[in-house]
This record gives C-alpha cells, sequence and structure tokens, in this order.
C-alpha cells in the first residue's frame, strides 16, 4: 500500500512553476502587441485606400466619379436625344471593359475590399488567439491557487 503525504512549500513552488505561467503571459504581451499592429495597419490601410473602400452602396468614390465624368459625355442615344437613366446604365457597363480609367478604379476597388477583408480576418483570428491565451491564463490562475493554498495535495510514496 502506497504512503501519503503533503506536498512541501518547495515542491508546490516547482509544481506550479512547471505550469509555465511567465510564458504564457509573455505570449499574452505578444499577442497583444500583434493584434495592437494590425489594428493599426487597417486604420493606415483605411485611410489610405479611402477613395478606392466601398460603402453602403455597391461602388466606392473614385468608381463613382469616374463614371460620372463618363455619363457627363455620354453619346447621344439613336434618336439624337441625350440617353435616359436606363440607356446610360447600359452604356456605363460597356464602358467597364473599354475605359481605362473605370476598368483601372474598379479593380483598386476589388483590390481594396479584398486587403480590407484579409484585414478584418487577420484581426479576428489575433483576437481568437488572445481570448484562448486569456482563457489558459484563467485556468492557470486556477490551479497556482488551489496548488497554493492549504489544500491537501499528497504524492504517493511507493508501496509499503
Amino acid at each position: 500500500m502506497a504512503g501519503i503525504r503533503k506536498m512541501d512549500v518547495f515542491e508546490k513552488k516547482d509544481f506550479i512553476k512547471a505550469l509555465g505561467t511567465a510564458e504564457l503571459i509573455k505570449s499574452i504581451h505578444e499577442r497583444e502587441d500583434e493584434l495592437q499592429e494590425l489594428l493599426k495597419e487597417r486604420i493606415s490601410f483605411r485611410s489610405e485606400s479611402a477613395d478606392y473602400l466601398t460603402g453602403k452602396s455597391s461602388d466606392c468614390a473614385a468608381v463613382k466619379q469616374v463614371e460620372a465624368e463618363l455619363s457627363m459625355s455620354a453619346p447621344m442615344n439613336e434618336n439624337g436625344k441625350k440617353m435616359g437613366v436606363d440607356e446610360k446604365k447600359i452604356w456605363l457597363a460597356t464602358q467597364e471593359k473599354s475605359n481605362p480609367a473605370l476598368a483601372e478604379a474598379i479593380k483598386k476597388q476589388k483590390m481594396a475590399a479584398f486587403s480590407s477583408d484579409d484585414l478584418d480576418t487577420r484581426i479576428e483570428m489575433a483576437q481568437t488567439r488572445l481570448g484562448n491565451l486569456k482563457a489558459i491564463l484563467a485556468l492557470r490562475t486556477a490551479q497556482i491557487t488551489f496548488f497554493a493554498g492549504d489544500v491537501l495535495v499528497t504524492i504517493n510514496e511507493g508501496q509499503e
């Protein structure tokens, strides 16, 4: 039958150290720094790309500007009159491929949307990693509290 004894203070200290809480806290700080850098990157990106990021409408400001300029120079319709709204929409749709300025603005709009989504995904992933590390820290804190307390912690000393 095994003998049972209490862990002494030094054994508890060694056990608590083995939990690696210092390394965990260092990892949390690193993830916080990573998240902060990503948030700064998103702010900078949105500032630099403001003209190409879409709002609640389907096109960004730069695309709308090129389309407005093109609309002003739209040709007359078959009857020699100014094009109607629907005719202009159809004509502008053809300009997406034939007008380099509009094609470039649409390309930049798509790239800005992709980059923005990528940044948002990276931020979300960093927040998740940080949350997971904080949950592990909460568990380690509970473990340390348990083992550092006056709880009877025993060690089997072998068989008699």
